[in-house]
């Protein structure tokens, strides 16, 4: 098993996180999407009986993310990039476009990509009518309440997220020019080569795991986030211990104080019993 190049791996000599977070697709999952939940299980079993807290955060929606736990109502989330906290089964925040920025945010995702993007809300994923076959069933692997509307203005008032991808990479300074475009109302960021995520300003993974954090009386320095992807990187600056995978790309790493192992080798369990094994 091989770690992020340039980067040292945790050892038994580090101390050990009070709070574990970690990304989904590319990071705690492989790349069949599945994740061996008996060894979880038994890591999870050391990590109660020493009080250390676990939270799911990823872009994809809180529906999405309870159904890969037997237990979720026993975690914390930050769903939708930050967009939509949770903890124990309590809904913390929940981060919502003013209506007028939404529209202007859905003018914008039109000119950059068509119809491929939908809106995320508190009542699941929203479809516009200009979505494609191919990017409606794309989609749903990853929003299980997913809703066809005529356009996406008639859920303007109820958005939290926008989620663009496409068949073709992203041209050579696409991203940055979009998020010029909307930078006074919007953070745009991707967590890859084709995606588009739009959220609130002042959220993202780090802001989600911040409030948590602070609820639980404990500091950003005891804190161990795993990521992958752009979506993470705030939360990699953000914890004690910022975790980039081995498949994570040299930006992703740039910003991590440590490496696990890649996402196909459960690199976040084989780190993770340095200390709970």
């Amino acid at each position: 098993m091989t770690a992020a190049p340039d980067l040292p791996t945790l050892t038994v000599d580090d101390p050990a996180p009070r709070v574990v977070a970690v990304d989904m697709d590319g990071t705690f999952l492989d790349a069949s999407s599945r994740y061996d939940a008996a060894r979880f299980a038994r890591i999870r079993e050391r990590m109660d009986a020493a009080g250390v807290r676990f939270v799911v955060a990823s872009g994809n929606q809180y529906p999405q993310l309870e159904r890969y736990f037997t237990e979720p109502q026993r975690l914390a989330f930050v769903a939708d990039n930050g967009s939509d906290v949770r903890d124990r089964g309590a809904v913390l925040r929940q981060s919502r476009f003013p209506e007028p920025d939404a529209r202007r945010i859905i003018a914008a995702l039109r000119d950059v990509v068509g119809g491929e993007f939908l809106a995320s809300g508190p009542g699941g994923a929203y479809l516009g009518d200009g979505a494609s076959e191919w990017f409606g069933t794309f989609m749903a692997r990853y929003c299980p309440v997913l809703t066809r509307v005529g356009t996406l203005e008639e859920v303007a008032d109820r958005v939290f997220k926008f989620s663009a991808d496409r068949r073709d990479p992203l041209l050579p300074g696409e991203l940055e020019a979009l998020q010029r475009r909307l930078s006074d109302i919007a953070h745009v960021t991707s967590s890859g080569h084709r995606n588009i995520d739009v959220v609130v300003p002042g959220v993202n993974k780090a802001a989600g795991l911040e409030l948590l954090t602070t609820r639980w009386g404990v500091p950003a320095t005891a804190v161990a986030a795993f990521g992958d992807g752009g979506n993470d990187l705030e939360m990699l600056r953000w914890a004690g211990y910022g975790v980039a995978m081995a498949n994570a790309p040299a930006h992703v790493r740039a910003a991590a104080t440590h490496g696990a192992p890649g996402n196909d080798e459960a690199g976040v369990l084989t780190t993770l019993e340095t200390w709970f094994g």
